[in-house]
């Protein structure tokens, strides 16, 4: 009871913070072309351009970034729903919703619930039910493994093979914000390349 009546105290709290938040963020977004007017003009024109180039692509990768999630969450989704089906219906639509608001948390994912609720399964006896949730958590796991480099690859610019790497060093070293962090870091470094503003022309 403590807990819960701490957690609902906290609330308020969380609501005025969100709030001053999104305000903060708002005025941020009304007076960020006055900071970038502001910030180019003390850059020579080339170096300007650069850096114009090197933003406006970081801007596509962030938006491509995020539609690769949400391309991926759909056939997650799609694919949960179907298995959900076929083993328990009468609540397949339902955890499939759950499962994909769920899925969007990197690392996590959907075995994060499909794990217990087989646990759960085998603990009450229904090892039939059990390993068959147990079996579609590994598969949207393979599924989202496999798919996700392709998909993120193709709308970030990347390769599939970069994007994995990029994803699973950002991962070990940051946590799930390296999962963001990883691939806008090398196409940041990319973008920096083909603008100009990092030379690596050496031979061996």
């Amino acid at each position: 009871m403590n807990t819960v009546t701490g957690i609902v105290a906290s609330i308020p709290g969380y609501l005025v913070s969100f709030i001053v938040y999104l305000i903060a963020l708002f005025l941020f977004m009304m007076d960020l072309p006055r900071l970038s007017r502001k910030m180019y003009s003390f850059m020579k024109v080339e170096t300007a351009q650069k850096v114009h180039f090197m933003t406006s692509r970081l801007g596509k990768v962030i938006i491509g970034f995020f539609k690769a999630q949400f391309l991926v969450s759909l056939i997650i989704v799609i694919v949960t729903y179907i298995g959900l089906y076929f083993i328990v219906p009468e609540v397949a639509l339902v955890m499939a919703l759950i499962i994909w608001v769920v899925d969007f948390i990197p690392i996590i994912g959907s075995i994060a619930i499909l794990a217990p609720w087989a646990i759960f399964q085998y603990l009450s006896g229904d090892v039939v039910l059990g390993t068959q949730l147990l079996v579609l958590g590994i598969i949207l796991l393979i599924i989202r493994r496999t798919v996700e480099p392709k998909v993120m690859g193709h709308h970030i610019g990347l390769s599939p093979l970069a994007t994995l790497i990029s994803l699973y060093i950002g991962l070990s070293l940051l946590g799930v914000i390296g999962f963001i962090v990883g691939p806008l870091a090398v196409i940041a470094f990319s973008s920096a390349r083909e603008a100009g503003l990092i030379k690596l022309d050496f031979k061996i």
